[in-house]
């Protein structure tokens, strides 16, 4: 027997996360359920918003990005791993396009700081350029924006 409940099976199945803005001030709840069949259920209480819900099932992939994909949290739309965020794909294709027409226009911190701004991120190096820009997948994306993610459970 356990003597926390945070190594009981239950526990294990079971994740929940408080988000915050820069202020400290509360955005929402994400709340998580891993089901022994590999299906994740998320639960998404928002300021302000009504309440959301979405699962992922399948095998071995981020199943609980892939359920938030498409939320929105504090008006924020969560993306997945490579996925689209339709309301700022013209700003993803901007920075994009500048950074194709003259990487040495910045260097690379000044372009890893542009991308942030967007809430994405840079991938694949390779011939001394990145090739590929990418939204940040999952809760992190919120961080991105200076939004503080805590995982209660």
């Amino acid at each position: 027997m356990s003597r926390y409940v945070s190594e009981t099976k239950a526990a294990r199945s079971i994740s929940a996360w408080i988000i915050t803005d820069k202020r400290g001030e509360y955005v929402a709840k994400v709340q998580a359920h891993f089901s022994d069949g590999g299906r994740v259920l998320v639960n998404v209480f928002s300021r302000g918003a009504e309440f959301r819900h979405a699962s992922a099932s399948g095998y071995g992939y981020d199943k609980l990005t892939h359920a938030l994909a498409g939320l929105k949290i504090d008006g924020h739309s969560i993306a997945d791993h490579c996925g689209d965020v339709p309301e700022d794909e013209k700003k993803r294709a901007r920075l994009l396009a500048a950074y194709n027409r003259d990487p040495n226009a910045r260097t690379r911190e000044q372009w890893s700081k542009a991308a942030e701004r967007i809430g994405a991120r840079w991938a694949n190096w390779g011939d001394g350029r990145w090739m590929d820009l990418y939204f940040t997948p999952g809760l992190d994306r919120l961080q991105a924006f200076g939004y503080h993610v805590y995982s209660a459970i």
